[in-house]
């Protein structure tokens, strides 16, 4: 197998141009994935703060004041956009959001890169600064917009027709003000902007696409992997890998979303690590799952200290939110496992590390001799396991060269 380089946008999926395409969202993105009330507004300077310390005085270029912005979408909502992306064949993405204006295709793009589904944006709709689209417009423009409302459904209107095979779509816009559903009937959605975008949103487009009652259960996930079925593995560290940051200023905020019913904050681990699990680096996870799809039956285990006190179906539960969670199959033990702590004692003068419980676990699965180890600290690894342990920057987490390391390893075997 080739080593292969994982797109710059998104790494799972290798995304969709407009030929390509057979059916299209037109997706605006204030009121799906957040709200610009003035503490988004001021959370967002701080983003642009970390992100632009270079910047005077906040004089933020609204380039990079929409690539803070994105740092604050709803996971949640997100999360639904791309099961709708994986649930329907030949799915594009046409924005028709004002982040649009002044903007290409290719620009949109670079601005939502930490989220998979950048990588499915195919067009925009026009803006009155489109020649053609504005001569096709009545001469009385005001009239007419007064008539059909804001000039959203002229501009999806006039990207169909100029789009004749595309006759499979759906609008989601979190208000009704511009004729949408009288010009488009259920191929208009409406999405509370007070909710985001939702499952039952999603199960709404998804009777559209393919003409029949919604399901009243989410999209299946995909199906992952078992520890029998697994030909190769990747010993993965959390920390400093997929995440670097326990202090994160939303944490509070995701954790009363998750779990309002529980009373003055007082959250257990479990639901606490379901919170941290919510603020992972998307683009080192998209790295992860670019991984996971590159190599025939890949599984994880986890050799994190999340995986302490937790059974297998937990930490699944845990990391639910991403793809990668159906494909952890196992995890390396710790002192609690009896048999560990004898295998200790005999072999290794009752010590434990990283790389004698990545070794225990080798050798009671012997199957496995493909295999890859990605950690942020070289405890004995390297000296171990020579070049299948990967040292990852933990200040740039999983990137894309961690992963051709990976590939490069995994193509030696294959």
């Amino acid at each position: 197998m080739a080593v292969i380089a994982p797109p710059s946008a998104a790494a799972v999926h290798t995304g969709i141009t407009l030929d390509q395409a057979t059916s299209v969202v037109f997706l605006p993105l204030s009121g799906i994935f957040y709200n610009s009330f003035q503490a988004h507004c001021d959370s967002a300077t701080k983003v642009a703060q970390k992100l632009f310390p270079d910047v005077v005085e906040n004089q933020f270029s609204d380039y990079q004041w929409r690539i803070a912005e994105t740092h604050l979408f709803n996971q949640e909502a997100v999360a639904h956009l791309e099961t709708l992306i994986r649930s329907v064949d030949r799915l594009g993405i046409v924005i028709s959001s004002v982040w649009r204006f002044e903007k290409t295709v290719a620009e949109l793009k670079e601005i939502l890169a930490k989220y998979t589904f950048s990588a499915f944006i195919i067009d925009k709709t026009p803006d009155m600064s489109d020649i053609e689209y504005r001569n096709s417009l009545p001469k009385d423009q005001e009239e007419y917009f007064r008539e059909i409302g804001r000039p959203l459904t002229s501009e999806v209107s006039y990207w169909l027709k100029r789009h004749p095979s595309i006759t499979n779509f759906v609008i989601y816009e979190s208000c009704d003000s511009e004729g949408l559903s009288k010009t488009f009937g259920d191929k208009f959605i409406e999405v509370d902007r007070n909710k985001f975008l939702t499952q039952a949103d999603v199960n709404k487009a998804l009777a559209v696409f393919s003409a029949r009652a919604p399901s009243s259960s989410p999209v299946a996930p995909p199906k992952g992997i078992t520890l029998a079925q697994a030909t190769s593995v990747v010993f993965l560290d959390i920390d400093g890998v997929l995440y670097n940051n326990r202090n994160d200023d939303s944490t509070d905020k995701i954790a009363r979303n998750l779990f309002p019913d529980v009373i003055d904050g007082r959250y257990s681990g479990y639901q606490m690590d379901q919170v941290h699990a919510h603020l992972f680096n998307q683009k080192a996870v998209a790295n992860l799952e670019f991984l996971i799809q590159s190599v025939n039956n890949l599984g994880i285990v986890l050799i994190s200290q999340w995986r302490e006190n937790r059974t297998i179906p937990q930490l699944r539960q845990i990391f639910a939110k991403h793809i990668f969670a159906v494909f952890i199959i196992d995890k390396t033990p710790d002192r609690q496992d009896e048999e560990y702590k004898s295998y200790l004692c005999r072999e290794n003068d009752g010590k434990t590390s990283r790389a004698s419980e990545i070794t225990y676990w080798l050798k009671k699965n012997p199957q496995i001799i493909n295999f890859v180890i990605y950690d942020d600290c070289d405890t004995n690894l390297s000296k171990t396991f020579g070049d299948k342990f990967i040292l990852v920057d933990r200040r740039q987490l999983l990137t894309k060269d961690d992963i051709n390391k990976g590939l490069g390893i995994f193509s030696v075997k294959v």
